[in-house]
């Protein structure tokens, strides 16, 4: 079906977008990075390029696990559809969440961290959030609210009959 193979597509645009976020988010925050050093929250003494590479190889893991799972929807896998739907879920909930509890956040953090520009950091974390929205909101009701694509996952009166 066209429309579960348009959200394999959002999906390689939303997460190309949420990796140029997250590069951007750690390479404008060294001073956090080195404050983090400071208070002896990391006692290996992790760099900006180690926590790079880490954020793009957490990316990466989360592209092809998002990447399989389109790949068993497109299969009209109902169990693939439900991991979906649980996980589109789970992120519109978090999304509102950072959205909805910005103001407290910073103001922690600030208490914390006061080194640290927080409202920058919150608000491109924002960005992916509001994207994540976007996406697994669309794909939430894609998948749950859409009468033709809800018909393939669902067993004809026959099947059911059988059981």
């Amino acid at each position: 079906m066209k429309k579960l193979s348009h959200l394999r597509i959002f999906f390689v645009v939303y997460m190309a977008v949420k990796i140029v976020v997250d590069v951007s988010l750690v390479g404008f925050n060294e001073d956090l990075i080195r404050s983090f050093n400071l208070y002896g929250l990391s006692h290996i003494g992790v760099s900006p390029v180690t926590v790079l590479i880490m954020v793009c190889v957490a990316d990466i893991i989360l592209f092809a696990i998002g990447w399989w799972l389109l790949s068993y929807l497109l299969q009209k896998r109902n169990w693939a559809r439900i991991v979906l739907l649980v996980i589109g879920c789970l992120a519109v909930l978090d999304a509102l969440s950072g959205l909805l509890l910005h103001s407290q956040s910073v103001r922690l953090l600030n208490q914390m961290f006061s080194d640290a520009d927080w409202n920058r950091i919150i608000f491109i974390d924002h960005v992916t959030d509001v994207l994540g929205l976007v996406y697994f909101g669309y794909l939430i009701y894609l998948l749950q609210f859409t009468g033709d694509v809800r018909q393939i996952f669902t067993p004809s009166p026959d099947v059911v009959k059988q059981m």
